[in-house]
């Protein structure tokens, strides 16, 4: 009943149960609240994040002497060649 008010006012199902898991006590309102903080990362933080990650190397290019992505040390390649 109190999630149906509180998403009336304009807060997602996840968010009105964080609120509620506030005022709560116990492991279901720190599961709630755990699982609106992840919600709210993946969807509104991290793509933040990339985006500029993602824009500063193309601004700016890679930083020198950085490794590429796909170099391997000589002892990784000697292996690799050798089958095991």
């Amino acid at each position: 009943m109190a999630v149906d008010l509180l998403q009336r006012v304009g807060l997602s199902k996840y968010e009105a149960e964080a609120y509620l898991a506030l005022l709560a006590d116990g492991p279901d309102a720190t599961s709630a609240w755990v699982r609106y903080r992840a919600l709210t990362a993946a969807r509104q933080v991290l793509p933040e994040i990339t985006h500029a990650r993602q824009l500063k190397l193309v601004l700016e290019g890679p930083e020198p002497g950085a490794p590429n992505p796909y170099d391997h040390s000589p002892a990784v390649l000697r292996r690799a060649r050798s089958g095991g």
